[in-house]
């Protein structure tokens, strides 16, 4: 899955006349073929958002004190029952000031309510259903599949999502997923050397 994301990312910088280097970790990692499925979509949003909202041009990177190059990262590990995957980059982080604005026009919460919240309090507000804070619909993101929609898949797969994002510094979306659907908790018993699975 992660061998059609570098030319995604490349060809999305170029468009936007960023430029932009996709790092890939762990593209050995296993999972069962219908999450790999579900999950393509929403890793594929997630590095738009990257490109669009998070990287920056790289005149404003130099401004900045950044490398001219923006950096993504898509990073996959494994255990016995999981799957993790982080998409992270280096650009301006969230912007908190548009979130505020685009939870209160969608009626999240009134201005106040919104203000009095912290950093770790608005940034999952991006995930709410219907949330977008594109001011104006572009090829790459504002049509309406926000981050609500990849949360909803996320968990739909019965994995979890969360996000770190610092002002400037980047954000970092992890995703943990079940290595496969098909698992089933049971408590092993054995009777007569037969072994059974009760579930």
């Amino acid at each position: 899955v992660f061998r059609l994301f570098p030319r995604l990312v490349h060809d999305l910088g170029r468009e936007q006349g960023k430029e932009v280097e996709l790092l890939v970790e762990g593209e050995d990692t296993n999972a069962d073929k219908r999450i790999l499925e579900e999950i393509k979509d929403p890793l594929m949003h997630m590095l738009r958002n990257a490109v669009d909202h998070g990287i920056e041009p790289p005149q404003a990177r130099e401004k900045a004190g950044k490398a001219r190059t923006g950096a993504i990262r898509i990073k996959a590990s494994q255990t016995a029952s999981s799957v993790t995957i982080e998409v992270s980059d280096d650009g301006r982080g969230l912007d908190e000031t548009a979130i505020r604005r685009a939870a209160a026009k969608s009626g999240f919460a009134n201005e106040e309510a919104l203000a009095a919240m912290s950093s770790a309090e608005i940034q999952p507000l991006i995930f709410a259903p219907g949330m977008s804070t594109a001011d104006f619909v572009t090829d790459v993101s504002g049509r309406g599949v926000g981050m609500g929609v990849v949360r909803a898949n996320v968990e739909h797969l019965k994995g979890s999502i969360e996000l770190q994002s610092a002002p400037g510094k980047g954000t970092s979306i992890r995703m943990v997923l079940p290595v496969t659907l098909a698992t089933v908790r049971v408590l092993i018993v054995e009777v007569n050397g037969h072994p059974y699975g009760l579930p």
